[in-house]
């Protein structure tokens, strides 16, 4: 009930800045990372696949294969290019300058849901006051909620049904089919995903089931 009320209360601030300003959502930036191994082995915790048949594939999966952390953002102009992470565990200072050298210069936004860290909750706070979304924010992200962010709903499962569509080679041939894919989204279905990211956002605010979480619609 807790997350629910987290969710709910969440939904409703957005809704109510959408009344207000119909095309925020166009103002946002939606980021997060995922994990990419070359063995085409996903993590099901934050990646989803949708289809209208069962497959009935079997994927062999190679234990400790090379991975990359991809971090990543949605917005009304496309998707930002992708950063890879040249080290196996991200920590928090290691976000922090990916977010000062790299995302900063990145992100044309004026709002944006970004990470936890202390360190990083304080540069968004000095770099972008009152504007960022977040656990612990100036609004608070409901956490374990992958059905309200277009990175999880859509972005993630779609990139890494098309990187994964053939063998990868290597780490480097891994981080050059992501950068590939992304860069091949169209702006379009960006808009399309946000748009269906703001019907979310309203469903969850009218439902009254135990849970917030919707059945998504393929973008």
């Amino acid at each position: 009930m807790v997350q629910k009320r987290v969710c709910v209360e969440c939904c409703q601030i957005l809704a109510e800045m959408t009344n207000i300003q119909p095309d925020i959502v166009n103002l946002m930036a939606f980021s997060d990372e995922a994990i990419f191994h070359t063995s085409g082995h996903v993590k099901r915790h934050n990646t989803i696949f949708w289809g209208t048949e069962n497959p009935r594939v079997i994927r062999e999966h190679e234990c400790d294969s090379p991975k990359v952390n991809v971090w990543c953002t949605v917005t009304a102009a496309g998707v930002i290019r992708p950063y890879c992470f040249d080290i196996p565990t991200v920590t928090s200072d290691v976000y922090l300058q990916m977010v000062q050298q790299y995302a900063i210069d990145e992100l044309p936004l004026q709002i944006g849901l970004a990470g936890y860290a202390l360190t990083v909750r304080a540069y968004l706070d000095h770099t972008f006051p009152g504007r960022w979304i977040g656990r612990s924010g100036p609004l608070p992200w409901p956490p374990h909620s992958p059905d309200l962010t277009p990175c999880d709903f859509w972005l993630w499962g779609m990139v890494k049904e098309r990187v994964y569509s053939r063998k990868i080679l290597d780490i480097n041939d891994l981080k050059d089919r992501i950068r590939t894919v992304i860069s091949s989204i169209p702006r379009e279905m960006c808009v399309r995903a946000l748009n269906g990211t703001v019907a979310r956002w309203l469903l969850c605010v009218n439902l009254l089931k135990p849970t917030c979480y919707v059945m998504h619609q393929p973008v």
